[in-house]
């Protein structure tokens, strides 16, 4: 930052965050003010290396390179965070930090994926702020990993595909998934998971993703869902209660396996801050 007024970082060590995604790009300012120069904008998605927190007048802002982000800044006094750091585990931080440009949207088929998502044009941007349970799930492996194309969106939506886990076997073969296997996870992790009713008939199909922390005998989860379910009037939601738009999600204890319901889960490598996945899980 040459020319800036040098501020006093402490011992703290250097931070890599991520810009949150509201649909709109947040401001680099000259200095640790919102009265000083904007110098530049960051993208939502970005992931700045190297910087550090710094206070100013009760205000926490992030340094780096090219000059300082209020940690706090989207809309003026919102609480929502401008950056999440990224921490041990990249690809729920990267998951987390999108899920804030889906407010506003319902349940619906006439599907609206953001820009940011990677996707036909017959369902990106469409302006309906629609999302059914595969589309969201897609959204979520590519906002965290940036691997999809043509040939796995058509797998994963089970497009001229007879096989009713093709979203399952997609997500390992193209390297987003280290295993997988039938039933609800028993372990900590991040899965994609897919139920049928009757997958020879291809009836009853539904995806989602999957969040399961602690010990097995005292795990809580969280389920991160579009879900057509009548009373449930926002998509997406955590555990078919509260809308899935903040950076926070929200637990519940584990969760039965419905005995009418067959599944199958992929459980999701670990990767670092620009969604490389990891050789291994690194859970």
């Amino acid at each position: 930052m040459s020319g800036h007024t040098i501020y006093a970082y402490g011992q703290a060590s250097p931070e890599t965050v991520i810009v949150v995604d509201y649909g709109e790009p947040v401001r680099i300012y000259s200095a640790p003010r919102t009265d000083s120069d904007v110098v530049g904008k960051l993208e939502p998605g970005a992931v700045l290396y190297d910087g550090k927190t710094v206070i100013e007048n009760g205000q926490q802002w992030f340094a780096f390179d090219r000059g300082f982000v209020w940690w706090r800044e989207h809309k003026y006094g919102s609480k929502d965070p401008a950056l999440l750091p990224l921490g041990k585990d990249c690809k729920r931080t990267r998951l987390l930090a999108r899920l804030p440009r889906l407010r506003g949207y319902t349940y619906g088929r006439d599907v609206d994926l953001p820009p940011s998502v990677w996707a036909p044009d017959k369902v990106s941007n469409t302006g309906t702020k629609q999302i059914d349970c595969s589309s969201l799930t897609w959204a979520c492996l590519d906002w965290i990993y940036k691997l999809g194309g043509p040939k796995q969106y058509l797998a994963h939506q089970l497009i001229h595909t007879s096989d009713p886990w093709s979203a399952i076997k997609a997500a390992v073969r193209h390297g987003q998934a280290d295993d997988m296997g039938a039933g609800l996870p028993c372990y900590e992790g991040l899965y994609l998971v897919q139920t049928w009713l009757d997958p020879d008939a291809l009836k009853g199909g539904h995806q989602f993703i999957f969040w399961s922390v602690g010990a097995r005998d005292d795990r809580k989860v969280a389920v991160l869902e579009a879900s057509s379910h009548p009373r449930i009037k926002s998509a997406p939601t955590w555990n078919k209660r509260k809308k899935a738009t903040s950076v926070e999600p929200t637990y519940t204890k584990a969760i039965p396996e419905q005995y009418d319901t067959q599944y199958m889960w992929a459980r999701l490598r670990g990767c670092g801050p620009l969604g490389l996945p990891f050789s291994s899980n690194g859970d």
